[in-house]
């Protein structure tokens, strides 16, 4: 499939919302991270024949209790069906939310289907004694196939005690105890480390997503995060409850069924666990870079803290419910406190607060200080580098982004050429018989790093409930912008475009295009979109620092539109040259309104155009450079590590293992 978008509630709701609604729950306001960078999730859903691993819910919480309703088969999943936790009050996804607060966005690729080989223990696995528990790991055939993962503590050479599942390093081809000297002598010596990949494999993202479903095919170089969504935990390093286990810095991440209770009456879903784990395979764990020296709630609310240990909540959305207590059905007295608000009111970080207001007590991440650049400095150093972001920041699954802002009604001038000159100031709603209303000027400025892909598209989108309307077939044309020449000599200007480091390639009102970037803005089969909409699109070179000056024509006058407010709302959707499209909203500001990219609209799906192609820059060069050992180089944080064989006279690099010590979730 040539182009998708990211699993997702029903679009159709985010078109109802209101200019009002829009400002409560999905408005754009003000962040001390904006967001620079996205990470792309493949979900795989193991199946044992035609019964597969929950990888997806629902939830509303309007009556203060969570009703929730499980994804279907990915056979029957849409572009609209959830993965992970999705708010249906605030058509918010949640660990897109969670994230948000350190600067990086989520994307989900379609979720796969895997249907399950046989799992049988490994040989050499089968009576090796647990390392930590010392009680023996027998064998197993598990009925379900690899719904079952099996865990367990392992030696290595230098003394470490590594958590692991010989079937979850089979599925993921991922060895251990390579950066601890080998395994340890004796019956872990012999360990088949890692076992071999099940036949038929997964859909691994390094393996183009195959053997894969139709449509459902990535590219080899994409570096997206291997998701795999099982039933149970078994063996004798499971910990009691297992929500879930993955490896630190490195792909491979599992998500165990009690994450989506079937009562969530009497069991609390764990809306947290997918963003925690992908915490994991961006370096993070339980104790390091901030997470245990975070006082939030009493030091409970760090969202990388044990799932023994952490606070979460019992809603979904952006409910502060009290009483009768503030641990869930007031039946837990003791931490880890659930909370009888909802996860969205919970992960108030005061600067990315999906809701009108929050507490702050749960799902907090560590951020950089304020001032300082968003990660810490490279390679990563745990002794150095004390917080989240910084080290989150700078893992290779990262995708930057080209950020940027929007300000509209920066003054008066010339109305759109070839109609006749009103007012900016005027107070009619409506323009004089034959006369153009005056146009607003929309400044759009692109920011981020070098390192940012060039910004390609934008677009305007106008809900259904908003008062405007475009004018006419092209109602945007440029008149300024950043000069290839300094100015005043030459100035980029309305009629000297030719000095203009950005220009207009094309101005689009989108009727029946399918995938644009914006969900409100695609069309049904013969449908037209939700929304009125029109995509400027750019000729190559818009670079952080560039600036581009349009004038929009709207039915109403530029001077009405900022006295009566009328642009708030509206939705400013950007695409960068690699496919990648987020939209936020316009609010009010000095003289006019300002749109900021790095501020998403969380209840607004971002979308990648060319999913199937899209290609990760690091994995990319990496490619280039190192052949496929390059791919696996990618799929964690420098430094690598230097490995040297049995008989010293080979060596290799490699990633670090990312073994979690006993205990893990």
């Amino acid at each position: 499939m040539g182009n998708f978008k990211p699993r997702w509630r029903a679009i159709a709701q985010v078109t109802l919302f209101s200019a009002a609604a829009f400002l409560v729950c999905g408005a754009a306001l003000a962040q001390s991270t904006p967001v620079n960078g996205f990470v792309i999730i493949n979900p795989i859903s193991v199946c044992n024949g035609s019964s597969c691993a929950t990888y997806g819910m629902s939830c509303t919480s309007t009556s203060g209790t969570p009703v929730c309703t499980k994804s279907p088969a990915p056979s029957s999943a849409t572009t609209t069906t959830p993965i992970g936790f999705v708010d249906t009050t605030t058509n918010v996804n949640l660990t897109r939310a969670f994230w948000a607060q350190a600067g990086i966005d989520v994307v989900f690729f379609p979720v796969q289907s895997y249907t399950s080989p046989a799992n049988t223990s490994p040989a050499s696995w089968v009576n090796i004694k647990d390392a930590s528990t010392g009680v023996t790991f027998g064998s197993y055939t598990s009925i379900n196939g690899y719904q079952t993962l099996h865990l367990v503590n392992v030696l290595c050479a230098d003394g470490f005690i590594a958590l692991t599942s010989p079937d979850f390093e089979a599925l993921t081809q991922h060895s251990i105890c390579s950066e601890h000297m080998g395994l340890a002598t004796g019956s872990y010596s012999k360990l088949v480390n890692p076992p071999p990949a099940p036949s038929p494999a997964p859909p691994l993202a390094i393996n183009g997503c195959s053997p894969s479903e139709v449509g459902k095919t990535c590219d080899q170089a994409s570096n997206a995060i291997d998701v795999f969504f099982v039933n149970t935990y078994s063996g004798t390093g499971v910990s009691n409850p297992q929500y879930g286990f993955s490896w630190i810095n490195g792909d491979g991440v599992s998500i165990g069924s009690g994450v989506f209770p079937a009562n969530t009456i009497v069991t609390a879903p764990r809306y947290d666990t997918l963003a925690h784990e992908t915490g994991h395979a961006l370096a993070l764990t339980h104790l390091n870079f901030g997470a245990t020296a975070d006082t939030t709630n009493n030091s409970l609310g760090n969202m990388m803290l044990l799932g023994t240990i952490r606070a979460t909540s019992y809603n979904s959305g952006c409910q502060n419910i009290t009483l009768p207590s503030i641990y869930f059905s007031g039946s837990i007295t003791s931490p880890p406190p659930i909370y009888n608000n909802g996860a969205l009111y919970d992960s108030d970080y005061s600067t990315n607060n999906p809701c009108s207001n929050g507490a702050m007590l749960a799902d907090h991440l560590v951020l950089q200080p304020s001032g300082q650049p968003s990660a810490c400095p490279f390679p990563l150093d745990p002794t150095t580098c004390s917080t989240q972001e910084g080290a989150a920041a700078l893992s290779p699954f990262i995708n930057k982004t080209a950020p940027n802002t929007a300000n509209a009604g920066g003054g008066t001038h010339a109305p759109i050429a070839g109609g006749a000159t009103t007012s900016t100031t005027s107070s009619s709603a409506t323009p004089l018989a034959g006369t153009t209303p005056a146009p607003l000027q929309i400044t759009v400025t692109a920011t981020g790093d070098p390192d940012s892909p060039d910004l390609l598209f934008n677009i305007i989108a106008l809900l259904p409930s908003n008062q405007l309307s475009f004018n006419g077939n092209q109602p945007v044309v440029q008149i300024g912008g950043t000069s290839i020449n300094p100015p005043p000599a030459q100035p980029c200007a309305a009629n000297n475009l030719i000095n203009c480091a950005v220009t207009i390639a094309s101005v689009v009102k989108l009727s029946n295009q399918q995938v644009t970037g914006n969900p409100g803005c695609d069309s049904g089969t013969g449908q037209p979109p939700s929304s009125q909409c029109v995509r400027i699109t750019y000729n190559p070179g818009f670079r952080p620092g560039d600036n581009i000056v349009l004038a929009v024509g709207f039915n109403k006058d530029a001077g009405v539109i900022i006295t009566n407010n009328l642009l708030t709302g509206t939705q400013w959707t950007s695409s960068d040259a690699n496919g990648f499209s987020t939209t936020t909203g316009f609010a009010p500001a000095a003289n006019g309104f300002i749109a900021n990219s790095g501020n998403p609209d969380l209840a607004t799906a971002n979308v990648l155009l060319n999913a199937s192609t899209f290609k990760n820059a690091t994995a990319a060069n990496l490619l280039q450079s190192h052949g496929k050992a390059g791919l696996k180089l990618a799929q964690c944080t420098q430094p690598w590590i230097t490995v040297v064989s049995k008989n010293g006279k080979q060596t290799t690099t490699q990633c670090p293992d990312g073994n979690l010590p006993d205990h893990g979730e």
